[in-house]
Formats: C-alpha cells, sequence, structure tokens
C-alpha cells in the first residue's frame, strides 16, 4: 500500500509546485504525486531537467563558500524552492 500523503494546512495536493518539483528533480523527499508527475514529464521533455537541477545546486553551494571565504556573513535567498539537502 502506498504512503498516504497529508497536506499541511492548506496545501492542495493535487497542483504540482515547482519548489516540489525541483526537490524531486534533486531526489528530495518533500514533493508529493502530483510534482513527480509533473517531474517525470518534465524529464520527457528535458531529460537534461535533473543533471541542470543538481548543477544549479551545487552552484549556489560554490558560490556561497566563495563569498564567505571574501568575508560575506550574510545573505538573503529569494526563491521559490524547499531548503535542499547539502
Amino acid at each position: 500500500m502506498p504512503p498516504v500523503e497529508r497536506s499541511p494546512g492548506e496545501i492542495d495536493l493535487t497542483v504540482a509546485n515547482s519548489a516540489r518539483i525541483y526537490d524531486f528533480l534533486l531526489g528530495g523527499k518533500d514533493n508529493y504525486d502530483a510534482d513527480r508527475q509533473v517531474g517525470e514529464e518534465l524529464l520527457k521533455i528535458i531529460p537534461e531537467a535533473r543533471i541542470a537541477a543538481r548543477q544549479n545546486h551545487l552552484f549556489i553551494a560554490r558560490a556561497v563558500r566563495y563569498l564567505v571565504g571574501r568575508g560575506v556573513r550574510q545573505f538573503v535567498d529569494i526563491g521559490a524552492k524547499l531548503p535542499a539537502r547539502g
């Protein structure tokens, strides 16, 4: 039996969300069936989407490490994504 997907608050789990699709592409756990379905369709159209998401995530990590090394101590992350592993 598949796990029951529960909605936190008023979130409609039948509608895909770009942040959760990105999480799916990164191999995360914070996505739902609708997100995975859209993610799979995206991969059919753009097979490199998973690689692009991972490379983007790695780039952000490198950029932050570089800036920290130059003395930057505060960051504002404005985006439509969930916190991701790593």
